[in-house]
Formats: structure tokens, C-alpha cells, sequence
């Protein structure tokens, strides 16, 4: 089961070249948990709104990853292995044909590919998702799930903080504010002068995107997202095969490809929605935070048209975590 990757304000489900850019500061979120979502589905967890969790020292995420591994298949589930941006089998996956969908410690959710619709909102509707659980082909494993990640201490985000690719990681935010910047012009041209550009970060604690204000409705976002678009499903797919072209099938080799633009990182300009993993978590499903309710519900909608695109190409699994 592997991750798809493209950025948003949090960490879902995306493909190709993104995969980099998620694992570079765990997963701008929106389109990986997002994706397949629709308005009506229930809210999930956004990237800048988790704290961030104890971290194992990177000699030890192998150890680590192969603890987690082996309570769950003890357990007679199909885990797997995802090798990280320096080749280390230090990420923990399912086997791609079960159906599984779940949610970590760290808030971070994820869902396969041969996990059908339906399974995926009656678990969303069944389920705290502030809390770790899993399902895998229909069958509740969360006691499972929990203790092994109790008994490891697991991590997916400790995976993604270990400065192993530091020049890709850099390289690739350059890019992702370049393309959100040219977005937030759009918006300030487009009768949103408050729109803020995107950064580089300066820790592995945030991403950089560009920050709508919090006061925005839906009916102006909507108009927004035609008149500056976020999402390029062409450009998406020339991303892919470039990406494929450069680099194969060897997760390690990090360089972007000419001819590569990718899309904008978007979030609100409201603790939780930023992008920074330090903030308090304010836009967890379930707050009693009207604001942030109300923009969790838009950062579905910014997200929408990269969702589609994913789903349309089956490229919806997860890395866990």
C-alpha cells in the first residue's frame, strides 16, 4: 500500500512525485485523508492541528518500524514495508489488496485503494477519528492497532523528520512556494487582498502554503477556485511521468524533473489550518471551534478536484501511520 501524494493544508491520500512532498514534512494533508471525501462526509484531522508526538532517534526507526510490523502480522495482519526517502524500510504499510482504512496516533488517517466508498464513510461515521483505530476487510482491529502502536512506538512522523533528504526536501518547498504564491496573486487579483503568501519554512514542523483569510464563505471560495484554480489534472499526469522517467522505481533518488510545476499548498489563516504541527489543535473533527469547523469543511472543497483526480486513478492507499 503506498502513498499518493499532493499537498493541501494537512495529510491525505496523493500520487507520484508528491509522495516527496509529503513525506517531507508528513503529508500536507487535505487531499491524502480528504481524498474520496465530499462535503457531507465527516471532518478529519488536518495536518497543522496535531501535536506533534515523541520521536525515536533515527538509528532507531528500522528497529522501530520492524516492531510494528511484526506485532501486526503476529496478529495475522498484512503489514508491509515502504522504504523511506533514504531507502530504509522505516515506513509501515498493508499489503495493497486489503481493504483497510484507519487512523494513527498522531491523528494521521489513512485508506486503501481496494477499500470500496461506502466502507469508507461508515467507518468515518462510526469512529472518533481523534483516536487511533483500523478496520481491515471490514473486520474492527483497533485493539490490535493500538497496542502494537503502544508496544513499538511507532511513528509515521518520526519517519519524516529525520533530515535524510534535506536538499530534496528544500528543493521541493521552493517549488511549492513558488506555485502557491503565483496562487495567492490570483486571489488577491481575484477580491481577496488578504490572501497570504507562502514561506519556506524554517523547521521540519511546517509547510509552507498559502493562507487564505478565515473570514472567506464557501459561495467566495467556490468562485475563487474558477477563477484561479488550484489543480491541474493535465500538469498532475505530466508530473507522474516525468517524475517515473527521472527517478524509477528507487524511492532514494531525489531530484525534480524539468518541466515539473506543482500544485499550490492552500490552508486559512486561523491556528490549525496553517500548516505548523507546533500550533494547538484547533481544527479537529468534533471541536466545539465553530471557525475551524466551518474551514474544515472548505479545505473539502479546496481539495475536491485533486481528490477526483486520485480517485479516478485508483491512486488512493496510504501509507500508515
Amino acid at each position: 500500500m503506498r502513498v499518493r501524494s499532493s499537498p493541501a493544508p494537512d495529510h491525505r491520500v496523493i500520487p507520484g512525485l508528491q509522495l516527496r512532498l509529503v513525506a517531507a514534512a508528513l503529508a500536507l494533508a487535505a487531499v491524502v485523508t480528504l481524498a474520496g471525501c465530499t462535503a457531507g462526509d465527516p471532518a478529519l484531522p488536518r495536518l497543522g492541528d496535531i501535536t506533534p508526538s515523541a520521536s525515536p532517534g533515527a538509528d532507531d526507526l528500522v528497529a522501530v518500524a520492524q516492531r510494528f510490523h511484526d506485532c501486526l502480522t503476529d496478529a495475522d495482519l498484512p503489514a508491509t514495508y515502504e522504504k523511506d526517502e533514504a531507502g530504509r524500510p522505516t515506513r509501515v504499510a498493508f499489503d495493497d489488496s486489503a481493504a483497510v482504512v484507519g487512523v494513527d496516533r498522531d491523528g494521521a488517517t489513512f485508506f486503501s485503494a481496494a477499500l470500496d466508498q461506502t466502507e469508507f464513510s461508515q467507518f468515518f461515521a462510526d469512529h472518533d477519528v481523534t483516536k487511533p483505530a483500523l478496520q481491515v476487510n471490514g473486520i474492527d482491529q483497533t485493539a490490535t492497532w493500538t497496542a502494537c502502536l503502544d508496544q513499538s512506538g511507532y511513528s509515521l512522523r518520526a519517519t519524516f523528520d529525520t533530515r535524510s533528504n534535506d536538499v530534496y526536501t528544500q528543493e521541493m518547498w521552493r517549488h511549492v512556494v513558488d506555485s502557491s504564491n503565483q496562487w495567492a496573486a490570483c486571489a488577491r487579483q481575484h477580491g481577496l487582498p488578504e490572501t497570504k503568501d507562502a514561506v519556506l519554512p524554517t523547521d521540519y514542523r511546517s509547510t509552507p502554503m498559502a493562507l487564505l483569510p478565515a473570514s472567506i464563505t464557501e459561495p467566495q471560495l467556490r468562485q475563487l477556485l474558477l477563477d484561479c484554480p488550484n489543480f491541474d489534472a493535465e500538469q498532475e499526469k505530466k508530473n507522474e511521468e516525468l517524475q517515473a522517467r527521472a527517478t524509477g522505481s528507487d524511492p532514494a533518488a531525489a531530484s525534480i524533473p524539468d518541466g515539473v510545476v506543482l500544485a499550490p499548498v492552500i490552508g486559512f489563516d486561523y491556528p490549525g489550518f496553517r500548516g505548523n504541527f507546533n500550533e494547538v489543535s484547533f481544527g479537529l473533527a468534533r471541536s466545539p471551534d465553530p471557525t475551524a469547523a466551518r474551514l474544515t469543511d472548505l479545505a473539502a472543497i479546496l481539495t475536491q478536484a485533486a481528490a477526483d483526480y486520485y480517485m479516478a486513478q485508483g491512486a488512493t492507499p496510504a501509507v500508515l501511520g
